[in-house]
């Protein structure tokens, strides 16, 4: 019985797993590094001595549907 309930459990399993959408992640594609330097350099907020927030929104082929987005937000409290 518990050999027919665990092969039952594994096909339900299997079936939920092939029947979601995959999704996957990438790295994070910058093109304006003078805007966020954070992204580079984590030491960077230790050259200055003030708070500073930046938020930063790429869209790499815009007018694209699916198109990859990458979005960054740091702050930095002195």
């Amino acid at each position: 019985m518990n050999t027919k309930l665990n092969r039952i459990l594994m096909v339900c399993a299997a079936c939920w797993c092939f029947s979601t959408p995959a999704a996957a992640q990438q790295n994070a594609q910058t093109s304006q590094y003078h805007f966020n330097t954070m992204v580079i350099n984590p030491a960077y907020p230790s050259t200055d001595s003030a708070s500073s927030a930046t938020v930063q929104l790429r869209n790499q082929w815009m007018g694209v549907e699916g198109a990859p987005q990458t979005g960054t937000f740091t702050f930095i409290r002195r």
